[in-house]
């Protein structure tokens, strides 16, 4: 499997978006977004992250999906309709057998606890450190003001973490099969093959 820094990906535009240039030193977050989904309030506290931090080091990565069923345009609304700054990348897959390489990597690197590595919703949040490194995961329940303190940390701001944000940061993953057990009841609901494809 290559390198993050060497995977191909382009920009909302469709032209070629220097990955490793672009990460090279910085703490990353990579986001999975949509425009019709449930989470888009989190839009306003990342693009307040990256403002607040991209002078020291933050990079959030916009990547839209309609794996979920709620990003029917191109993406570019993402940007648009909610005015974000940072980098937004062409849609593309997530999850399944025609997963991009950039999911695959992060998904190999960091698999949910108990269910593996799928993405289970939108808005689901990979943290990569100055090395490149993947060494954190954040389901779509977690807040960008709770990831605050998480990017501190790795930004080296501040060494200090909140009670409540570590009591969360053992819950959420122990709650990722449980959420993922309801998202997968309400998409079968729906006829959608979103088990097989997380499965893939």
């Amino acid at each position: 499997m290559p390198k993050l820094a060497d995977i191909l990906v382009n920009d909302i535009k469709g032209k070629a978006f220097p990955l490793g240039r672009e990460i090279d030193g910085k703490v990353v977050l990579f986001v999975n977004v949509a425009s019709k989904c449930g989470f888009t309030s989190q839009y306003d506290g990342l693009e307040a992250l990256y403002k607040r931090y991209k002078d020291q080091g933050l990079l959030i990565i916009g990547v839209p999906t309609n794996q979920f069923y709620q990003e029917p345009t191109d993406g570019d609304s993402c940007r648009l309709r909610f005015g974000v700054s940072f980098p937004i990348l062409e849609k593309m897959n997530v999850n399944g057998n025609d997963a991009h390489p950039l999911y695959r990597h992060l998904k190999s690197e960091k698999p949910h606890l108990l269910i593996g590595g799928g993405v289970i919703w939108n808005f689901e949040k990979f943290m990569v450190n100055r090395k490149g490194q993947v060494v954190d995961r954040f389901i779509s329940l977690y807040s960008p003001e709770v990831l605050e303190v998480y990017v501190k940390k790795e930004l080296g701001v501040s060494k200090s973490s909140s009670l409540v944000a570590d009591v969360l940061h053992v819950i959420y993953p122990l709650l990722a099969p449980v959420f993922f057990g309801v998202i997968s009841l309400l998409e079968t609901v729906q006829g959608h093959d979103y088990v097989k494809k997380f499965m893939q």
